[in-house]
């Protein structure tokens, strides 16, 4: 029982790694694009998971119309903003671009803002309605049989990995709008299964404050003096557990090895979940393809993943796309501590980003950039600083022939001098 609960403490820790920018190495956006893309950014930061869709439309083959003034009465917006509350007004004006008329980007946001506050409610609501006397901890039914779903068993590491106590419920808003949870339902079958249980009264006094514990030991007649803990056991020792458990109320929760093994025997969808910036894959897609295959690994799942996208993008010719493939099994050799292997596919990443491959199928000379964070990467990569360079260079070029696509126009040579510069201290880009 003590190894598996080891092994959750270093799952809920994740690896380290030096972000960066991932782009599609299509053009350098103009500003019109750059504000483009902003809007859109600040609206979908706004939304529900299942109207991502309907929202990137209504800018996507628009955006000439973002900046066009539109016909609106002012104090139908005032009122709108008063019902979201005085930050949102603040943050409305905050952003409105123009002084002396509305745009079509400001009825954006303030929409985005109206769901933001709607799904908001919405998440606050489904919390509240949880109804914890419903919640038992027998065994399940034998009758009675639930298959978790991803979602759910993400949500069970979450709750490991959080204090989370029935008045104090942590939750992330994603949990509504991305997975849809039915907390009620969630955490009955958490019970039923064996996968959690309440918390003992004294992680319960805990979660209070030592004024409230204070209170409680003056109401009481006892003694105020000492540390936390020592109030605590002096509550615990003294005071019958009927009138402990009226006055703290908050109740905490308690992982048991069965939820453990879970939540260990799915560590791939845990990886996913934390490197989704990156990976940006859906974690029912990777339980799928665990399911396809159960004898891989976390991190050898990763890579047969990002194998099938890297396929599917080059089959397209989307070789900015591509490229963030390739820049994600980086990230996972980092991971899986295979550095030879990571450095490998930081050379690809560079080759191409160097070349200006774009999502256009083609070489463009306009953002043949190197990415001053790859370079990092590479720089504390220990194959680096311990090898020849003879070493590093028979290590880029067996990675750059691996390449199913060349440059017609820069050597192995080239853009091998351009990466040495850089990693040394140069800066390619300033010449360009």
């Amino acid at each position: 029982m003590n190894k598996l609960f080891v092994k959750l403490k270093k799952m809920m820790t994740p690896a380290k790694n030096t972000p960066t920018t991932s782009s599609n190495t299509d053009s350098t956006p103009s500003n019109q694009e750059e504000h483009t893309r902003d809007i859109h950014a600040q609206r979908l930061g706004f939304c529900s998971y299942e109207e991502l869709n309907n929202f990137q439309n209504d800018i996507i083959g628009n955006e000439d119309l973002l900046e066009q003034p539109v016909n609106v009465d002012l104090g139908d917006i005032n009122n709108r903003l008063s019902f979201l509350g005085e930050s949102a007004v603040s943050e409305f004006y905050r952003l409105k671009k123009y002084a002396d008329y509305f745009t079509h980007a400001d009825i954006l946001r303030l929409e985005a803002m109206e769901k933001s506050h709607a799904f908001s409610q919405r998440h606050g609501n489904k919390i509240k309605e949880i109804d914890w006397s419903q919640l038992e901890t027998t065994n399940l039914n034998p009758k009675e049989f639930y298959i978790l779903q991803p979602e759910e068993i993400l949500f069970l590491w979450y709750i490991y990995n959080h204090k989370i106590s029935t008045e104090n419920m942590n939750i992330p808003g994603y949990w509504t709008h991305e997975y849809n949870l039915n907390y009620q339902e969630i955490f009955e079958k958490f019970f039923k299964m064996g996968y959690l249980r309440w918390g003992d009264l004294k992680d319960s006094i805990n979660t209070y404050t030592i004024k409230q514990i204070k209170h409680y030991t003056a109401l009481k007649g006892l003694s105020s003096s000492g540390k936390k803990i020592d109030l605590i056991n002096r509550i615990l020792d003294h005071s019958p557990e009927n009138e402990i458990v009226d006055f703290f109320k908050n109740k905490t929760f308690q992982s048991t090895p069965q939820g453990v093994q879970i939540v260990l025997d799915n560590e791939h969808i845990v990886y996913f979940h934390q490197r989704k910036n990156y990976f940006n894959i859906p974690i029912k897609y990777v339980y799928k393809k665990h399911c396809q295959s159960p004898q891989l690994s976390k991190y050898e799942l990763a890579i047969h993943i990002m194998d099938i996208e890297a396929e599917k993008h080059l089959n397209n010719k989307c070789y900015g796309l591509y490229r963030n493939t390739l820049y994600c099994k980086s990230i996972i050799y980092k991971d899986a501590e295979d550095l030879l292997s990571q450095l490998c596919f930081l050379f690809k990443v560079c080759y191409i980003d160097r070349c200006g491959f774009s999502n256009l199928g083609i070489e463009d000379n306009t953002i043949n950039r190197l990415n001053k964070n790859l370079i990092n990467e590479i720089k504390l990569n220990p194959y680096i600083n311990s090898n020849t360079q003879i070493d590093i260079w028979e290590i880029y070029t067996k990675s750059i022939n691996e390449l199913p696509i060349k440059s017609k126009h820069l050597s192995l040579n080239d853009v091998f001098d351009s990466i040495m510069f850089e990693e040394q201290g140069g800066d390619f880009n300033a010449g360009i």
